[in-house]
């Protein structure tokens, strides 16, 4: 039983800019996905209007059933879906708001995780996790709580959205950043309605705290912190031939 990182992709890439109301923000899946890889849509956006974020959801017809994390918005909107992927996209997986026409950054970063056991039975160990920060004090550090995950088998996912298109340093030794991108910025043309995603992962194979998981902003700017834990199941077990009946 192992669980590995298999690959990440994002729109806009970083240092690049989408802007919301070209909705929705498609994202082209890493090549080669097999069926039953763990796929993570972290969402992002920031609009014009204060207080008036709209709801993200994931395009219908991508032929996947996601589930959605929590929804937070405070300056601007971040969440997360998942989905066990079933080996077949309909079309790219998209990252959508609800047709709002505010400008303002909207991004989608996919993150996929794959079991070695054939047939796994993914599932939500320890719950999200989610607090927004103020801007901090230098060295602008964001720190998010770890978890203890209970199953022996786990990858943990921490990720950070902050309100500007800030860089992302001094992560916690022991959490690895996904195809070792530091962040995806959106610098979307409006000012001050940029935003950049950061995340980190810890794959663990026994059951021991992950830690607390923290990063350093380029500046000061409101940032949530948020982590959760999946599980890849237990493998499935095989009867012996006396259990089945079958002379040895």
């Amino acid at each position: 039983m192992t669980i590995s990182f298999f690959g990440a992709a994002s729109t806009p890439a970083d240092n690049s800019s989408y802007e919301s109301t070209a909705h929705p923000a498609v994202v082209t899946p890493p090549a080669s996905m097999l069926a039953n890889d763990l796929a993570i849509m972290l969402a992002g956006e920031s609009i014009s209007s204060t207080g008036s974020n709209h709801l993200l959801s994931m395009r219908a017809g991508d032929g996947q059933t996601w589930t959605a994390g929590t929804f937070n918005t405070a300056n601007h909107a971040n969440q997360m879906f998942w989905s066990v992927f079933n080996g077949t996209w309909t079309q790219n997986p998209a990252v959508n708001n609800d047709g709002q026409t505010n400008s303002g950054g909207l991004s989608g970063v996919l993150i996929v995780f794959r079991s070695s056991l054939s047939v796994p039975n993914w599932s939500i160990d320890q719950a999200e996790s989610d607090t927004a920060n103020g801007s901090p004090a230098s060295p602008f550090t964001i720190t998010v709580t770890g978890q203890t995950p209970a199953a022996a088998s786990t990858v943990t996912l921490a990720w950070w959205l902050a309100g500007n298109a800030v860089t992302f340093s001094s992560l916690t030794a022991g959490w690895t950043k996904p195809s070792a991108i530091a962040q995806w910025r959106n610098t979307a043309t409006t000012t001050g309605l940029k935003i950049a995603f950061s995340a980190a992962y810890l794959i663990q194979s026994t059951a021991a705290a992950t830690g607390n998981v923290s990063q350093n902003m380029s500046s000061a700017i409101s940032c949530y912190g948020n982590i959760i834990t999946f599980t890849e199941g237990a493998a499935a077990v095989v009867p012996s031939r006396s259990l089945l009946g079958v002379g040895t």
